[in-house]
């Protein structure tokens, strides 16, 4: 009966822990919140799936247009453990020593998000919807 549950209970969570997942901070589709972080294998996606950007397990952080074609990259691969959408504006990517590998430069700007958006962009808006930064692509 016993070695029955563990079974039920390893065949209910195996999708869970095997996935990569959306990030549970993200609040909405495409929205990555002030004061969210991305870990290995989260993503942000954009609505309608077209777009997403992805916290590699191997520190790089990586947006793609789908399937997986690459648009930009923070080329921290190796070292980046995270990425937090600081709550002064500021996104960074940082080691697991909070030594900062990539940033923005966008502090200054409180409850700041990023967006993922089914055309292609990627942007940090500030609350009152004026665009932060975006990455030069291309």
């Amino acid at each position: 009966m016993f070695s029955r549950l563990l079974i039920g209970i390893a065949v209910v969570l195996a999708p869970l822990v095997a996935a990569p997942s959306v990030a549970h901070a993200a609040q909405a589709p495409g929205k990555l919140a002030s004061g969210a972080t991305l870990w290995a294998n989260q993503s942000v996606r954009s609505p309608g799936g077209r777009y997403f950007l992805t916290q590699q397990a191997d520190g790089n952080l990586v947006f793609y247009r789908a399937p997986r074609t690459p648009v930009w990259s923070t080329k921290t691969g190796g070292n980046g453990v995270r990425t937090v959408m600081r709550k002064d504006g500021n996104l960074v990517v940082s080691t697991a020593a909070d030594r900062t590998l990539f940033e923005t430069h966008s502090s200054g700007a409180p409850g700041a998000w990023l967006s993922v958006s089914d055309d292609g962009d990627l942007k940090l808006y500030t609350p009152d919807r004026r665009v932060l930064w975006q990455p030069v692509t291309g």
